[in-house]
Parts: structure tokens; sequence; C-alpha cells
């Protein structure tokens, strides 16, 4: 994300006249996506606004420290810009942990939502640092003081389908399933995929559900990401190319 894109992104959520997110969400809750490549399921006002709550809720689990303002979107690699590095990797679960001893094995992702004074700190944060990419942006801010940022761990707003890593360095020479950066260390798209992950959508096919049977959960996002590694998993798993491919061709009208 460039410098000049993200002072437009604080032109307007600065804009007292910018009232579009105000009135459809009661809370003042904006949602920015730096992605195209991205699905949107079906989901009430009042079901989002609930699940914006249970997070900052839960984050700011000690009553003397302020509620945070901010959720991102997580995954399961390490990405900047760039892969990270060992250090660059500790450095983020140093932060993460400093700020919640039982936080989530996962980084943070593209996609965010807060209230407008929550934005305005990462993205003026980022103007003053002068930095160009969207991803690094974060990083700095959560490492700087984790605690201002609330996490979907659980994927209940935000989700991805670049998933399916286990430890080991990648030996493919595909560009999707590269060596990454994962919590414990280097990792590599499973190349057996996962064993009891599947898709469906809803009956209308506005809504894409991921299946976990193993860890026993159903994953109901508003947004999924369909980003780089996602292919990769989406090559393994073909109940789940399948739903996009039901989202896109409904939004398309084919």
């Amino acid at each position: 994300m460039r410098s000049s894109l993200m002072r437009e992104m604080h032109r307007q959520i600065s804009n007292p006249l910018h009232t579009l997110h105000r009135r459809v969400l009661t809370a003042d809750i904006i949602t920015c996506v730096f992605r195209y490549d991205v699905a949107v399921n079906n989901m009430s006002v009042h079901e989002l606004e609930e699940r914006f709550a249970a997070l900052t809720r839960r984050a700011g689990a000690d009553a003397s420290a302020p509620l945070p303002r901010l959720v991102l979107a997580t995954e399961d690699t390490c990405w900047i810009g760039s892969i990270c590095s060992k250090v660059e990797k500790d450095t983020f679960v140093r932060a993460r942990i400093v700020a919640d001893p039982n936080a989530g094995h996962r980084f943070m992702h593209s996609q965010m939502m807060g209230t407008r004074d929550g934005l305005l700190d990462l993205i003026q944060s980022g103007l003053l640092s002068n930095e160009t990419d969207d991803m690094k942006m974060m990083y700095r801010y959560i490492v700087a003081d984790a605690t201002r940022v609330a996490f979907d761990d659980d994927e209940s707003i935000f989700a991805n389908f670049a998933r399916g890593f286990a430890l080991g360095a990648s030996k493919s020479r595909r560009h999707d399933e590269r060596s990454m950066m994962c919590w414990d260390g280097v990792c590599a798209i499973n190349p057996n995929g996962v064993k009891g992950v599947t898709c469906s959508t809803q009956r209308t096919g506005t809504s894409i559900f991921l299946h976990d049977a193993a860890r026993q959960r159903t994953v109901s996002p508003l947004m999924w990401h369909i980003n780089g590694p996602s292919l990769a998993f989406l090559s393994r798993h073909p109940t789940c190319a399948a739903a996009i491919m039901v989202l896109r061709n409904l939004s398309t009208g084919r």
C-alpha cells in the first residue's frame, strides 16, 4: 500500500462527512481491505457488531488497560511485504505474548476493522514512519505496543485460505508452496493437505463455510481472503475451491 493511498484513507476516515459506515454500523465501525482477492459472506450488521465487540472485550481482559479499538485479521505465517526473518518473527512473537500470554500463534493479516479513532491511530503511525508497505506498517505498529490491537485468531470476522502449513522447509519449486515463517519456525504447505477439512456454501450460495473435523469447528467469517499460498491449499481441498467458484459465479451472474 503506497503512502498516497494511506493519505487518502486518512482523509476519508477523518472527514466527518464520511458517514457511510456510520449509518450502517451503530458503533461507528469501519472495515478496511487492502486487497481485491476477497470473498464476502452474508452476515447481519448485528452479528458483525457482536463479533467485533467480543474480540475487543477478550483482548482487553485486563480491567486497567484500555480496550483496543482495532481488530486485525490473522494468518499462520509472518509476512511484512516479504517473508519475515527469524529475528523479525521472534520480535513479533514477544510483542504478542507480552500483550497477552495466551495469544494465539498467529500473525497480522491485511484486513482490519475498527473505530474511526482506532484506524486513524494506525494510519497516522504509518504516515509518520513513511512506510510504503501495509504489512510492514502494521508490523511496526504491533511490535511497538500490541495492546492497541485485538487479533482475530479464531477467524470470526476475517479468514483466509492460506492455511494448512506444516513445520519444515518446502521441497517444492512452486512459488505458492515455498518455505514460509510460522510461529515455531520455517514451514510450508503440507503436501498432503489437511485431513478432515472441507468447505460448503449456504443453500443460496452466498456464504462459504470451512469445516475442520479435527478441531471440531466451523469457520464462517464476514470475509475470506484468497491470497498467495491459498492456491496451494485450494488445490488440495477441492470442496473449498468449488465453494469459491459458487460465490464467484453468483456475484458475476453466471
